[in-house]
């Protein structure tokens, strides 16, 4: 794979870049050919002198870009007294686009605010012309009973937007605040929310310039999520993750949710992981659990190599915590299996180890022995990769009824001679076995069965009638006797009816 990503070139745009460092050095080796433009907060890790990557540290907008800015958000021009107000603005946030974003939908909610009681008074559907014309001859007019925010209010607006929202959209933010910052999809909230129109959140939330695009998800703006803890919205944050928890765990495993649709919630999915695995909370990393097992081969069949491993490491954590050795010794082996598949073969010669040994002391025939044979694919890829020299295994013996010698065996064996295997030893034909005279003893007769006709009687068998009789051998009358076995004469049968047949 890596082969194939050196040749390709192209324009890769990345926005909200979380690493840098040796992890972003291993990026642009990978990639040669690509051409990078990045976007960072300034907490991330800066590059290293060798990336030749060029530095370009942003500012803020100028007076008049935010003034154009705040006009676009409230879709009209601005009074004299908001402009100074934007001003003011400007000059505390030092041009940040973000703060204009949130003023605008301040804004907005004043002018909603202001033609509420019209509204209520009227209906939706009111024909009243000459309002609409007053309102057109006198813009300000209907805004003039609502003050404008303070400036301590637009400079931290997060506060006064939340309180402004409806119930769902609430909720979604406390599900936010617990799963990192991360905003479930809103195909989930229904579910999660327990409202069935819970998916118009997220718009509401968008207009409020409370959260921000991040690829096909949402998160919570730059600092929304540490302003929402203040105001107590990370009071149930553990609760939150577990009711997650639960529904991902039931959603990733359904037979109609294809790995690509698991693969594109994986965000919400690991942030959830990462919460419940490092809560004591009786019961959470156990939901933890579940959830990795559950997810985790959904993200291998997609393809997503990170979200796969972040989803081991969580679920072998959570298990750890929980006390859970079996699934431990899973979350091993599926780590050592993930490095064989990325060509680390020490780590995954290490997890394989320890998943068999946990295994073992479990008594888990089944896990051991996969174990072993992931050992041997490690073992293979090794000597082929180092050179070894397979070292034959003693052959037994072909004998009748046994298996025939096993294969060699690839392992890491210092180099030398081989070892020339021993020569079979000669097949021993088995010896005869002499009868010897048994002194004679008498037989109990067994009734004899035979078919008979109904009403035919059935002649008897005689009894025992055999004797041990002595006589002197044919060698010489010194010779010792030898028992013989002499019959008893039998009386001759009447009639082939006796035995029950037809005469």
């Amino acid at each position: 794979m890596l082969a194939a990503v050196h040749e390709i070139g192209a324009v890769v745009v990345l926005d909200d870049l979380e690493f840098g460092g040796a992890a972003l050095d291993e990026l642009l080796d990978a990639t040669p050919e690509c051409a990078f433009l990045l976007a960072a907060t300034p907490e991330v890790a800066a590059p290293s002198a060798d990336s030749h990557l060029e530095e370009v540290f942003l500012g803020g907008l100028d007076r008049t870009g935010c003034l154009e800015l705040l006009e676009h958000a409230v879709d009209r021009p601005l009074t004299d007294e908001e402009a100074d107000r934007a001003a003011d603005l400007w000059f505390a946030s030092e041009g940040l686009p973000l703060r204009f974003v949130q003023a605008g939908a301040l804004l907005r909610q004043r002018d909603e605010m202001a033609a509420a009681p019209a509204v209520d008074e009227f209906g939706v559907f009111a024909e009243r012309p000459y309002v609409a014309a007053e309102a057109e001859a006198a813009p300000g007019s209907d805004r003039e009973g609502v003050p404008l925010p303070a400036l301590a209010d637009i400079t931290a607006p997060v506060p006064l937007l939340a309180s402004r929202l409806g119930d769902a959209a609430r909720t979604t933010l406390e599900f936010a605040v617990a799963l990192g910052g991360e905003v479930p999809h809103q195909a989930h909230l229904p579910a999660l929310v327990g409202d069935t129109h819970a998916d118009a959140a997220v718009g509401e939330l968008l207009a409020s310039g409370l959260i921000t695009a991040t690829g096909s998800h949402y998160r919570l703006a730059a600092g929304v999520a540490e302003a929402l803890r203040a105001e107590g919205y990370g009071a149930e944050s553990a609760d939150r993750a577990h009711s997650a928890a639960q529904h991902y765990a039931w959603w990733a495993g359904h037979p109609s949710v294809a790995p690509e649709r698991a693969a594109a919630e994986a965000d919400a999915i690991l942030a959830t992981m990462a919460v419940l695995a490092a809560d004591g909370t009786a019961g959470h990393p156990a939901a933890a659990v579940l959830l990795a097992r559950t997810a985790a081969p959904a993200f291998a069949a997609a393809l997503h190599w990170s979200a796969w491993e972040r989803a081991l490491r969580h679920g072998q954590e959570a298990a750890r915590r929980s006390g859970e050795v079996g699934e431990e010794a899973y979350f091993h082996h599926e780590l050592g299996v993930m490095a064989l598949c990325t060509g680390n073969l020490d780590r995954a010669r290490a997890e394989l180890e320890a998943s068999v040994g946990m295994r073992g002391v479990l008594a888990d025939k089944r896990g051991a022995i996969a174990g072993r044979r992931a050992l041997a694919l490690v073992a293979d890829r090794s000597g082929l990769s180092m050179g070894a020299a397979a070292v034959p295994m003693a052959v037994p013996r072909n004998e009748p009824g046994r298996p025939g010698p096993v294969p060699p065996v690839l392992s890491k064996a210092p180099a030398g001679p081989p070892v020339p295997p021993r020569e079979p030893a000669p097949a021993v034909r088995p010896r005869a076995r002499r009868c010897r005279p048994r002194a004679a003893r008498s037989r109990p007769s067994r009734p004899r069965r035979r078919c008979r006709r109904a009403g035919t009687p059935v002649r008897p068998r005689p009894s025992p009638g055999w004797w041990a009789a002595r006589r002197p051998s044919r060698a010489g009358a010194g010779a010792s006797p030898r028992a013989v076995r002499v019959p008893r004469p039998v009386p001759p049968v009447g009639s082939r009816g006796s035995r029950g047949r037809g005469s």
